[in-house]
């Protein structure tokens, strides 16, 4: 892991940031072991999926991350480093060879962008609002995104879904909440359809990911990776 370890503390500053090996960002190492094993997690997922899905998780050509926040910011920054070190693992055990891991996130600052730069990945300058199309094998990443972005991203690739697989909050917990008479009339203006379509349908595979008890809840709860075989 060349010596990276996880950051526990509230606010590190651009100084603690920005160090000489930016890889040091992170300060504790159980924690990071637990997210070892979480990725370890979603990348088993494959063998539990068809021989296309497999191959498809397995030959991942890109990682691109949405929503992952600022990672200054007192308290959601902590949260945002667990969620940029889990990216950086799945990065190193599911896409070796892919090409630079992009993201993006409108409430990036120039610290932010900085540390991405520094961690090799490429922090994209504009807000597609989840429509960008994404090229090849695709492992999306969308810690904690709302369904309106979900729902984007999967109308804008509803035709090449096979190509994508989304790491982000259950869809299945999403439709649980639209069966719910008194919350789909307050939010009939905007249904996700893609997403409860593709959760009904069963065009989604989803796999829960247990976060084994790690000690920041709000990092990786109500996770699942969702794969679309066709």
């Amino acid at each position: 892991m060349n010596g990276w370890l996880l950051a526990e503390k509230e606010s590190l500053g651009e100084a603690g940031l920005l160090q000489s090996n930016p890889l040091t960002v992170y300060k504790s190492v159980p924690p990071l072991r637990r997210l070892m094993c979480l990725a370890g997690a979603v990348s088993s997922h494959k063998a539990a999926l068809s021989a296309h899905a497999a191959n498809m998780h397995h030959d991942v050509q890109s990682l691109v991350v949405y929503g992952l926040g600022s990672l200054e910011v007192p308290g959601i920054g902590r949260t945002a480093r667990y969620q940029l070190a889990l990216a950086l693992l799945l990065r190193e055990q599911l896409a070796p060879a892919c090409a630079p891991t992009q993201l993006y996130d409108p409430v990036f600052t120039e610290i932010d962008i900085k540390v991405l730069d520094a961690l090799g990945c490429k922090v994209m300058d504009t807000n597609e609002d989840g429509r960008l199309q994404l090229m090849g094998r695709t492992l999306l990443y969308m810690p904690h995104c709302g369904q309106e972005l979900t729902n984007n991203v999967l109308d804008a690739h509803w035709s090449t879904l096979q190509d994508l697989a989304i790491l982000g909050n259950s869809f299945q917990a999403y439709a649980e909440l639209w069966s719910s008479a008194d919350y789909a009339r307050r939010h009939a203006n905007k249904p996700p359809k893609r997403m409860l379509g593709a959760s009904s349908s069963g065009r989604a595979v989803e796999l829960p990911i247990d976060e084994g008890g790690f000690s920041v809840v709000s990092a990786f709860n109500n996770t699942s990776l969702h794969m679309f075989p066709g």
